[in-house]
């Protein structure tokens, strides 16, 4: 007598769920890429490919080590917004003084991985005194 089977098929195989290079990684089909998720203190999103084999290999983009923005602030007379590390940013001249005419004042938020910390680099184009849009009186007193 015979029985009807369903047909069978080789398992696949799978890269298992681990915790490695400052992320952990999801169980993830062979063949596939798997995104993995920062552990704390790191960011990013990394990805990570499964070989045919179910062997993790190397990890692109991967997590870095959470370093704070720089903080805003009023330097050299322009006002400085909150940046993100490795962002460059414009700043907005303060009153009586203007872009100088090489373009807006700008910074870039220099990150230190090694110390966790980040800092404002030098600005290119200060912004220059302006007699715009003030109301400047010149006299003379008569005694």
């Amino acid at each position: 007598m015979c029985r009807w089977a369903p047909p069978s098929y080789p398992a696949a195989n799978y890269c298992p769920t681990s915790t490695s290079d400052n992320a952990t990684w999801p169980s993830t089909r062979a063949g596939q890429s798997g995104l993995g998720t920062c552990v704390n203190g790191f960011e990013g999103n990394p990805i990570r490919f499964c070989d045919e084999n179910g062997v993790w290999q190397g990890v692109t983009n991967p997590c870095m080590r959470t370093v704070p923005a720089c903080t805003g602030e009023t330097f050299q007379n322009a006002v400085w917004q909150q940046t993100a590390p490795g962002a460059t940013t414009t700043g907005t001249c303060i009153y009586g003084f203007s872009p100088a005419p090489a373009g807006p004042p700008t910074r870039t938020c220099i990150r230190n991985d090694e110390a966790m910390t980040s800092a404002w680099s030098a600005v290119q184009n200060p912004c220059v005194f302006s007699m715009r849009g003030q109301n400047v009186h010149v006299g003379f007193a008569i005694c």
